[in-house]
């Protein structure tokens, strides 16, 4: 899977299978600018023609060898951090900031990519993130027991992630099981009350907005409807996570904000498209119905 981030006239790689053309929009919301052979590798996991054991296996060997030497063991322990470094702790030995996020989006994208072919029967926000991330990181699916911000937001406290991570869990198993019920307005609202309410939490140390926005996708999918996130453009979806958090007052943070946002991108899914299982053999119907 070696690579440049673009093709050689300069033009970025576009993925053609739906399932992967989802998998990338959902990371370059997150700043993941992917080259042509990560792209493409995307596409054959979406067909079918490579297993996600063969798709993960060719992103070890890509960044296997890129691993720095590691930083004395005397330096200071910080929690999640390589001893001495600002790099996460990972199962992959990787020990350069920028080599990890590259594996990093390139391995959730491919798990996103089983996800949204073979949805689960149940969904929970923990095992959402453990399915993504469970690849590179050890703690993946558990709470995270630091503060973090971004931006000048700081999210909740420690103290505020056992409890705002199990309302948002309540409200994701309503949302499942009703989904069906809803038509676009109601799930537009209900999928911007869940990611708002999740994300003021950010229960995760990583990976939150990836989790986030795939559990959505899911719910829709549930009601038969699709979160065309190849629509969404990156710095009106980070504007509207960031005010939603800013606007937060009694009643919770502020999802009008992202309902503005989700809302234009549901859209109905092609009963034809869809099996039991998953997808069908005509994933190009995807996306292609009418809110």
């Amino acid at each position: 899977m070696a690579g440049t981030t673009a093709t050689t006239d300069g033009v970025m790689p576009h993925a053609r299978n739906p399932l992967a053309v989802w998998a990338v929009a959902a990371q370059r919301l997150e700043g993941w600018t992917p080259d042509a052979d990560e792209v493409g590798g995307l596409d054959q996991l979406a067909d079918g023609a490579i297993t996600i054991h063969e798709y993960l296996g060719r992103c070890r060997r890509r960044y296997a060898g890129t691993a720095g030497h590691r930083p004395p063991v005397l330096a200071r322990r910080r929690p999640y951090l390589i001893r001495g470094t600002d790099v996460l702790e990972n199962n992959l030995g990787l020990t350069q900031a920028q080599v990890l996020a590259r594996a990093e989006h390139a391995i959730s994208a491919g798990r996103t990519v089983g996800m949204l072919a073979r949805p689960p029967r149940d969904v929970t926000v923990p095992d959402v993130h453990r399915a993504l991330f469970a690849d590179v990181y050890p703690w993946a699916g558990e709470p995270r027991l630091t503060g973090i911000a971004k931006s000048g937001v700081a999210f909740s406290g420690v103290h505020e992630i056992g409890a705002g991570l199990a309302r948002t869990q309540r409200d994701v198993a309503e949302a499942w099981a009703c989904a069906d019920g809803y038509g676009a307005t109601a799930m537009a609202h209900r999928l911007a009350r869940i990611y708002a309410d999740y994300n003021l939490v950010h229960p995760f140390r990583e990976g939150n907005g990836r989790t986030g926005v795939l559990m959505l996708a899911l719910i829709a999918m549930r009601g038969g409807r699709w979160l065309d996130v190849a629509r969404l453009d990156r710095r009106e979806w980070l504007t509207a996570s960031r005010d939603s958090v800013a606007r937060t007052g009694v009643a919770g943070p502020d999802a009008e904000p992202l309902r503005a946002v989700i809302e234009p991108c549901l859209v109905a899914i092609p009963a034809a498209a869809v099996t039991s299982s998953g997808f069908a053999s005509q994933p190009g119907d995807v996306g292609s119905g009418r809110a």
